[in-house]
């Protein structure tokens, strides 16, 4: 019975028995979203064209994480 709730819970929770490796797995799954809100809150919070570059960079960072 242990041993089908740790499974079950490792399913639903994407765990590891690695802390670390589920640190990165859960980094690199909000990663891509993270970025494209950051873009968007750059591209159009601030009006500012250095700020624009800095836009564009990220959405073509998080355009590439996504293919």
């Amino acid at each position: 019975l242990r041993y089908q709730y740790v499974t079950r819970m490792t399913e639903r929770w994407n765990s590891t028995e690695s802390t670390a490796l589920t640190f990165l797995s859960n980094v690199f799954y909000i990663l891509p979203y993270f970025l494209f809100y950051m873009g968007l809150g750059f591209r159009y919070g601030n009006y500012n064209e250095s700020l624009l570059s800095t836009a564009g960079f990220v959405q073509d960072f998080q355009k590439n994480i996504d293919d």
